[in-house]
């Protein structure tokens, strides 16, 4: 599980993706990859954004936190959809976040 912030953003997810032993999966023939990411037992997607390829070869990728991304505490799930260049369509699941509240801002 990844533990955030309630209301932090402009910094980086980063996913190593690898396959059931631990070899990194190939990303060379991947046109794009999506973050899906709803609040626990929801269906309605909070988060839908664009990854980059960091390193193709190596299944590296990341994705960059928008300012409401996680404006609100609690679980959530996520995954990563990859498109192909033969327009088929790989997810990696099981992604868990946990949104925590954040102290008091002082200014």
């Amino acid at each position: 599980m990844t533990t955030v912030y309630r209301g932090d953003f402009g910094y980086d997810l980063d996913f190593a993706i690898t396959d059931s032993d631990g070899v990194a999966y190939d990303l060379s023939s991947v046109t794009s990859i999506k973050f899906k990411m709803v609040k626990a037992n929801s269906t309605t997607l909070k988060v839908d954004g664009n990854v980059d390829i960091d390193n193709a070869v190596g299944g590296l990728c990341s994705y960059t936190v928008a300012s409401d991304d996680f404006d609100t505490a609690g679980s959530y799930v996520a995954e990563l959809e990859l498109t192909t260049s033969t327009t088929s369509i790989v997810t990696i699941g099981g992604i868990s976040i946990d949104v925590v509240k954040d102290l008091p801002r002082c200014v």
